[in-house]
């Protein structure tokens, strides 16, 4: 069983996912409303945050173990990514 971890506002997800390229299935760009319909759809939960406000973001170690690769794998594919 994989724990979900909320990081990023419909927001900042469709920003991010705009600015490097990506579209919709339909080939649109994304926007907040987009993403919310996704999130619905597949029934993901809306982003809530920390109640003593720290956010919760993994360094790459903790990314790595709890997706299970080695850090060095998931430092490769994150360099990929950005290129």
């Amino acid at each position: 069983m994989y724990q979900l971890v909320l990081i990023a506002s419909d927001d900042l997800i469709a920003g991010l996912l705009d600015r490097n390229g990506l579209t919709t299935g339909n080939g649109n760009r994304w926007t907040r409303e987009r993403i919310t319909s996704m999130r619905s759809n597949y029934h993901i939960p809306v982003l809530k945050l920390a109640e003593d406000g720290i956010e919760p973001w993994l360094n790459l170690s903790n990314a790595a173990k709890l997706l299970k690769i080695a850090p060095k794998t998931l430092r490769l594919a994150a360099e990929c990514a950005f290129r």
